[in-house]
C-alpha cells in the first residue's frame, strides 16, 4: 500500500489536523457549565498537565505555537491554513504561557496590537485575548504614546484632546494626577512644575502608581476596539489596576457593543459588561465592589463569582448582599449554573459571628433561577462558625432542574446528638439531582456530614427510588468516611469517591517572575510570537 503523505491530503483534513496545535479549536479555552470554580478547573488542568518548574520550556509554545509557526514557513500552501489558525488567540500570560524563553513581555502587546491595527483580516480571526498586568506594566513610557497615537489616529479618535477633557472633568478624586500623567505621556512633561515633574518621574509614570491605572485601562479598551469579532477575553494579576476609570477609556474610543461571550475578570467592571450584550459567561475572580449600576444581562448562563482571599471578609459582608442581589436580577434569562465562594476568614473571624449567614441570602437572592439553574457551587467554609451553623437550614426542594450540587459541609446544620433522623437528603433535596460533593473546612472535624452520608448510604439501600436520579457522591479527601459507605453507595449504582479542593494560586509568583524579567533578554520577536 502506497503512503501518503501530508501534502496529499485535502484542505478540509490538513485543517482539522492544524487545529490539533490550537487551544481554541482543541476547546481548552471552553469552560464546563459544572459545579467548581473557574480556579478549580484551571488547577485541573494543570495536573492534569503535570507541574512545570521555572526555566522549562512553555508547554504552550512548544506544543502549540512553534508547530503552527513551522507549519506556516513549510509550504504557501501550509501556510494559507496554519496563519488563520495561528491568529486565533492572544494568551500570554494564561496558564503556562508566560514561560517563553529568550523572550521579552514588554513590547509583545504593543507589536500585536500594531499588527491588529495594520492588518485588519488577521484582527478579525481572533477569538480568545488574555491580557496579563505584566504585559502593561513593562511598555516604556514612549511606546505607550506611540501606541495610543496610532491606534487612536487609525480610529480617527482625537486622544490627547479627550483625555485633556477628562482631567478637567476630573477622574474620581484625583483629577490633578490624572493630569500630571497626561501631560508626562503626550506633552513630555511640558507645562508642569519642577516638583511635579518630579512627582510624575517618581509615581505618575506607567510604572508607577496611578500611571499603571490609567495605561491599563486604555490599552485594554484599545486591544478591544481592535478584535471586531472577540469572543473570550480574560485578564491576569490586573485586579488592582482596572479599577479606574474604565468606563471613561472605553467612551473615549465610542465603543457602542463587544461581541464577547466570556468573560473572565478579576474585578466588577460594569462598563465592559454593559457592551457585551451577548454575554453567556460571568467570572469574576477579585473585587465585585462597584459603585456603579448592574446592567441586564439577559444572555447569561454561567455566573461565578469567587472573591479574592487578600478582600477584608468584613468589608465582603458588608458589600457583598447588595452585589449579589443586583447582579442576580440582573441574570433575567435564568441562569444554569451558578458558583460562589466566600473569601476565608483570616484575622476577621470575630465579625463574622455577627453576620447573618451567607447561605439562607444567597439561596433566596436564587429564586428567580429554580427553575433553570442546573448546577450550584456554595462554598461558604471561610465564613460560617460552629453556632452560627444551628440556625442553618438550606431548603433546595424548589430548585426542580438542580442536579449537580457541590455544598460546604459548613453549611449544613448541626444534627441532634439525640435523634439518628436525619432530614436534610431526604426532605431538602429534589429528585433531580445526579451528583452530590461535600469539601470540608481543613481545620474543621465534622461528625454531622458523616452522619447525613451514612444515613444517604443506608437509605438509598432500603428504599432506592430515594433521590432516583443520584449518581455520584464526592467528599473531602482530607477527611475521608468509612469503607462501608462506598459498599452501599454500590449496591445502588452509586459512585463515592473523594477530591481534594484546592485554594486558588497566582497565575505567576512574584519569585518566577522576577528571574524571568531579571534574564534581561530582549530579541526581536518574530509576528508569530505576539499571538
Amino acid at each position: 500500500m502506497a503512503s501518503i503523505s501530508l501534502s496529499d491530503l485535502p484542505n478540509e483534513v490538513l485543517c482539522n489536523i492544524f487545529q490539533q496545535f490550537c487551544l481554541h479549536c482543541r476547546g481548552e479555552h471552553d469552560q464546563p457549565s459544572t459545579i467548581g470554580t473557574l480556579s478549580l478547573h484551571e488547577q485541573e488542568l494543570r495536573d492534569q498537565r503535570g507541574e512545570r518548574k521555572e526555566g522549562d520550556a512553555s508547554r504552550y509554545s512548544e506544543h502549540y505555537r512553534l508547530p503552527l509557526c513551522s507549519l506556516s514557513l513549510t509550504s504557501k500552501r501550509f501556510r494559507d491554513i496554519a496563519q488563520p489558525i495561528l491568529h486565533h488567540e492572544f494568551v500570554l500570560g494564561h496558564g503556562d504561557s508566560w514561560k517563553l524563553e529568550g523572550s521579552a513581555w514588554k513590547k509583545r502587546l504593543i507589536h500585536f496590537m500594531r499588527t491588529m491595527r495594520q492588518r485588519r483580516d488577521p484582527a478579525k480571526l481572533v477569538k480568545v485575548a488574555s491580557v496579563h498586568s505584566r504585559l502593561i506594566t513593562w511598555i516604556e513610557n514612549q511606546d505607550a504614546r506611540r501606541a495610543f497615537l496610532a491606534n487612536s489616529d487609525a480610529m480617527y479618535i482625537d486622544l490627547p484632546s479627550l483625555w485633556t477633557e477628562r482631567a478637567k472633568k476630573g477622574i474620581s478624586n484625583q483629577p490633578s494626577h490624572f493630569n500630571y500623567f497626561r501631560k508626562a505621556l503626550f506633552d513630555h512633561g511640558q507645562g508642569l512644575e519642577a516638583r511635579a515633574k518630579e512627582s510624575v518621574g517618581k509615581r505618575y509614570e506607567p510604572h508607577y502608581g496611578h500611571g499603571d491605572h490609567w495605561l491599563m485601562s486604555q490599552l485594554v479598551a484599545m486591544l478591544l476596539a481592535l478584535l471586531p469579532n472577540l469572543e473570550h477575553f480574560s485578564t491576569r494579576e490586573c485586579r488592582p489596576i482596572l479599577g479606574e476609570s474604565p468606563g471613561s477609556s472605553l467612551a473615549d474610543l465610542q465603543l457602542l457593543h463587544l461581541p464577547v461571550k466570556t468573560l473572565d475578570l478579576e474585578t466588577w467592571f460594569s462598563p465592559l459588561v454593559e457592551l457585551a450584550s451577548s454575554l453567556e459567561t460571568l467570572n469574576i475572580r477579585g473585587s465585585w465592589h462597584s459603585e456603579s449600576s448592574v446592567p441586564k444581562m439577559p444572555n447569561l448562563k454561567v455566573l461565578r463569582l469567587e472573591p479574592n482571599f487578600s478582600i477584608s471578609p468584613f468589608r465582603y459582608l458588608k458589600e457583598s448582599p447588595s452585589f449579589l442581589q443586583d447582579i442576580l436580577l440582573a441574570c433575567t434569562g435564568g441562569l444554569r449554573t451558578f458558583a460562589f465562594e466566600a473569601p476565608r476568614a483570616g484575622g476577621h473571624r470575630k465579625y463574622l459571628d455577627t453576620g447573618h449567614p451567607e447561605l439562607g441570602r444567597v439561596l433566596n437572592l436564587l429564586h428567580n433561577h429554580q427553575k433553570t439553574l442546573n448546577c450550584l457551587h456554595l462554598d461558604i467554609r471561610r465564613v460560617i462558625l460552629p453556632r452560627v451553623r444551628e440556625y442553618l437550614h438550606p431548603d433546595l426542594t424548589d430548585f426542580t432542574s438542580l442536579e449537580h450540587l457541590l455544598l460546604s459541609s459548613d453549611a449544613l446544620p448541626i444534627s441532634p446528638k439525640d435523634t439518628k433522623d436525619y432530614q436534610f437528603f431526604n426532605q431538602k433535596l429534589p429528585p433531580s439531582i445526579k451528583s452530590l460533593s461535600f469539601p470540608v473546612s481543613r481545620s474543621i472535624n465534622d461528625p454531622s456530614l458523616e452522619k447525613e452520608i451514612h444515613w444517604l448510604a443506608w437509605s438509598k439501600t432500603l428504599e432506592p427510588t430515594l433521590l432516583p436520579n443520584l449518581r455520584q457522591v464526592i467528599c473531602d479527601i482530607e477527611h475521608p468516611i468509612s469503607d462501608d459507605v462506598a459498599n452501599k453507595f454500590g449496591q445502588v449504582g452509586v459512585k463515592f469517591g473523594y477530591k481534594l479542593w484546592n485554594r486558588f494560586e497566582r497565575t505567576i509568583g512574584d519569585k518566577v517572575y522576577r528571574s524571568h524579567f531579571e534574564r534581561g533578554i530582549s530579541r526581536p520577536a518574530s509576528r508569530s510570537d505576539y499571538r
